[in-house]
């Protein structure tokens, strides 16, 4: 009897084992397969823009994820985080995510960070040119630099003075931004980076009232289209300050293309009509510089407007073929200059 006993209980015993081991077994299977992506067994795959918020937590996010149908389970959500020790690793941002991700994938993806985006601005680009493509690059929104409210940061940058848009302070440079980033942040890490660099060139930079500073930016902003030499630069910078002294329109070609098109990529070649077009930018029917920069220049063409070198000569072209700038000192020379370089090509 004691021999059965013994026996009977080492056969539940194992069996009990056995069982056991198996649930753990389909447990196992079960939560493996809750954390497998959603669209394995969906017809139609799609992403979503998934914000994390500042102070959510865990359950907040995986409850939300599995609302918009991105996870199976949000309760293997929860457990495989904690065991990969991600349960407070989730960092705030806009994320792109979708049911043909893991919880894997999407837990690294979450806690990893959202990756940030390259941006490369250029001398010479103009506000709406670089807006098109932090806009392109899901950066901003449309209208974010153009239309952005320069009075809210005026006091933090008094070099703006009394500009009212951001023409011209957007130095040129490599910048890196989180997808969907606050244009306050955008603008002011640009600026920051303007006055750190600009700031040796410009005397008294952060404490201008924007009076010496937006005349050699605007001057810059024209040299930065016209003259690609930093010394023959320097001398056009000359020749505009004679022609500013003198009372003679400064005659820019760049700033009726910025009056057409308020851009130079993809902006249609200049007509007669366009020179007569009626703007504060048009150089050709208005004495003065245009209200505005016209660019967004580099070190190069502000150190020349800041830097003008005095000259007899009073006009100047760009020789199509070798780029170099010709130089005049009356308006006949110029005419026959045009005639060589220009109208016989």
């Amino acid at each position: 009897m004691n021999i059965l006993f013994t026996l009977l209980k080492r056969f539940f015993s194992v069996s009990l084992l056995f069982f056991g081991i198996m649930v753990i077994l389909l447990a196992w299977v079960l939560f493996a397969r809750e954390l497998k992506p959603m669209a394995m067994d969906e017809i139609t795959e799609y992403t979503i823009e998934y914000t994390v918020r500042p102070g959510m937590g865990l359950r907040d996010i995986a409850k939300e994820l599995e609302d918009q149908h991105i996870i199976r389970s949000k309760y293997a959500f929860q457990t495989y985080s904690v065991l990969r020790q991600k349960a407070n690793g989730f960092q705030p941002g806009i994320y792109t995510v979708g049911p043909a991700q893991s919880v894997s994938e999407i837990v690294s993806l979450l806690t990893k960070g959202p990756l940030e985006v390259e941006i490369l601005i250029t001398p010479g680009m103009t506000m709406i040119e670089i807006e098109d493509i932090m806009v392109v690059s899901n950066v901003l929104e449309e209208g974010d630099l153009t239309r952005f409210p320069v009075d809210m940061i005026r006091e933090q940058y008094p070099f703006l003075g009394n500009a009212q848009i951001l023409e011209g302070f957007l130095f040129p440079d490599t910048y890196r931004f989180y997808p969907h980033s606050d244009p306050l942040i955008v603008v002011g890490k640009i600026l920051d980076h303007f006055e750190s660099q600009v700031g040796p060139l410009l005397t008294d930079l952060r404490n201008s009232k924007n009076n010496d500073t937006i005349h050699w930016l605007i001057l810059a902003s024209i040299l930065e289209k016209e003259v690609t030499n930093k010394k023959e630069a320097q001398t056009v910078a000359g020749i505009f300050e004679k022609r500013l002294a003198i009372g003679m329109p400064l005659q820019v070609d760049a700033s009726i293309i910025y009056a057409k098109c308020r851009r130079f990529i993809s902006c249609p070649t200049l007509t007669r009509a366009d020179f007569k077009i009626e703007s504060p930018y048009n150089t050709y029917l208005h004495k003065g510089l245009p209200p505005t920069p016209i660019t967004n220049p580099g070190l190069d063409a502000i150190s020349a407007a800041r830097s003008p070198v005095r000259s007899n000569y009073l006009y100047y072209l760009s020789d199509p073929q070798t780029k170099k700038t010709i130089f005049s000192k009356s308006f006949d020379e110029h005419n026959a200059n045009r005639t060589k370089y220009l109208l016989n090509q």
